[in-house]
C-alpha cells in the first residue's frame, strides 16, 4: 500500500495493514485446504457406508440406514443436525467424484470455497462426466482470478450450452413443477413463496420495483406541494411516506394478489399503465431463429430462445449487447428501435 494525500498514512500504519492483508490472503488459503481436508473425509465415510451396505444386502433401504447411522455418528460430537451431516456428505460426493478439477483446484488454492458453491450450483444439472469436464475447463480458468459473484453468470450459460438437452425441453418438464406456498415467521409474519418461469417473476420484480419508486416520487411531490400552499399541519395534512423500498415493494404485491390494485397504500394515479422492462441478452443467430443459444435475463439466468425471441418482438426497443463470444464479458451496449414498417412486417409474417 502507497501513502495517499487524503489518508496521510504513516510508513508505521502501511506495514501494518500490508501485514494484515497478506494475513488474510493466508488464512483464506489455509481455509481452503481444511475445507478440502473436510470434504475428503465425508466423501470417504459416505463411500464406506456405501461398501458396508452392499455387503449386507443390495436394497436401497440398507444403503441409506447405512448412510444415515454413520451421519448420526458424525454429527453427534460435531453438534449438528444428521440432516446437515448428510448434506456435507451429499456434497462431498458431488465435489469429489463429479467435479474433480474444481475439488484439485481448491485443494491447491487456485480457488476459494465460494468458487466451489458457485461451480458446483450452475454445473450441478449437467449429467455426464464428459460435459461436467468441459465445463470445468470453461469455468476454472476464470474462478482462478474472478470473485464467485462474478463467476456465476458465466458459469451458468457454459452450463446451459453444454447440457445435451435443449433448455426449452428442460424447462417444459420444471415449469410442471411451479407452484405456490407460505411459511409461518415469527411475530405474525408470512413468507409466500412462488416458483414461476424466470421471464414472469423477472417482469414481476421489475414491476414492483417500478410502483415503489412511483409510490415514493407521488408522496414526495404531495408533500412539497403542501409545503408549498401551507404549513403542512391540520386535519388534511400530507404525511411523508417513510416506507423503506423494500416495504412499498412488499405493500404493492400484497395489494396487487388481494385487490387487483397497487395503489391501495396511497401509491400514485396511474400505476397501471407501467410496463415492466427485462435486460434480455440473445445473440443474433438465436433472435434471427437460426440457432437455439439461450438468452440471459438482467444477466443472470438463462432462458430458452423461443421465449427470448417473444420477448424481443414484444419490445419497443432493444438495447443491444455484443458479448464476447469466449468469456462473455460485455464489449459494448446500445440503444435499437425498431421502424414502424419493421413491426408491420414482422406482425404479417407472425
Amino acid at each position: 500500500m502507497k501513502p495517499t494525500n487524503e489518508g496521510e498514512a504513516t510508513p508505521a500504519e502501511i506495514a501494518l495493514l500490508d501485514a494484515s492483508r497478506e494475513r488474510l490472503v493466508q488464512l483464506q488459503k489455509a481455509d481452503s485446504v481444511r475445507y478440502a481436508e473436510e470434504m475428503q473425509v465425508l466423501h470417504e465415510a459416505s463411500r464406506l457406508a456405501g461398501d458396508i451396505a452392499t455387503r449386507g444386502s443390495k436394497d436401497s433401504c440398507e444403503s441409506e440406514l447405512a448412510h444415515r447411522s454413520i451421519s448420526a455418528e458424525f454429527s453427534t460430537p460435531l453438534r449438528i443436525s444428521d440432516r446437515t451431516m448428510q448434506r456435507r456428505m451429499a456434497l462431498a460426493d458431488t465435489l469429489v467424484q463429479d467435479f474433480s478439477g474444481t475439488f484439485a483446484a481448491l485443494k491447491e488454492t487456485r480457488i476459494f470455497r465460494g468458487h466451489v458453491s458457485v461451480i458446483l450450483d450452475a454445473g450441478a444439472h449437467l449429467p455426464d462426466a464428459q460435459s461436467r469436464a468441459a465445463y470445468e475447463e470453461a469455468v476454472l480458468p476464470l474462478a482462478e482470478r474472478e470473485a464467485p459473484s462474478r463467476v456465476r453468470p458465466y458459469a451458468r450459460l457454459v452450463a446451459e450450452r453444454l447440457h445435451p438437452r435443449s433448455l426449452k425441453e428442460r424447462h417444459a418438464e420444471a415449469a410442471a413443477c411451479r407452484g405456490v406456498w407460505t411459511r409461518e415467521l415469527p411475530d405474525g409474519m408470512s413468507q409466500l413463496t412462488a416458483i414461476i418461469p424466470t421471464v414472469a417473476a423477472n417482469g414481476i420484480l421489475d414491476r414492483l420495483n417500478q410502483f415503489a419508486d412511483s409510490a415514493k416520487a407521488a408522496a414526495d411531490e404531495s408533500v412539497a406541494g403542501e409545503s408549498a400552499a401551507g404549513d403542512g399541519f391540520g386535519p388534511g395534512a400530507v404525511v411523508a411516506d417513510t416506507r423503506t423500498k423494500d416495504q412499498r415493494r412488499a405493500d404493492a404485491f400484497a395489494d396487487i394478489g388481494l385487490t387487483s390494485d397497487p395503489a391501495a397504500h396511497a401509491g400514485p394515479v396511474g400505476v397501471q399503465t407501467i410496463v415492466p422492462r427485462v435486460q434480455l441478452q440473445i445473440s443474433m443467430l438465436s433472435l434471427m431463429g437460426l440457432a437455439d443459444t439461450p438468452a440471459i435475463v438482467d444477466g443472470l439466468a438463462p432462458v430458452d430462445a423461443e421465449t427470448a425471441r417473444i420477448l424481443a418482438g414484444a419490445a419497443s426497443g432493444w438495447d443491444r449487447v455484443l458479448t464476447h463470444p469466449i468469456t462473455g464479458a460485455v464489449l459494448a451496449v446500445d440503444r435499437y428501435t425498431p421502424t414502424a414498417e419493421l413491426k408491420r412486417t414482422l406482425r404479417v409474417r407472425d
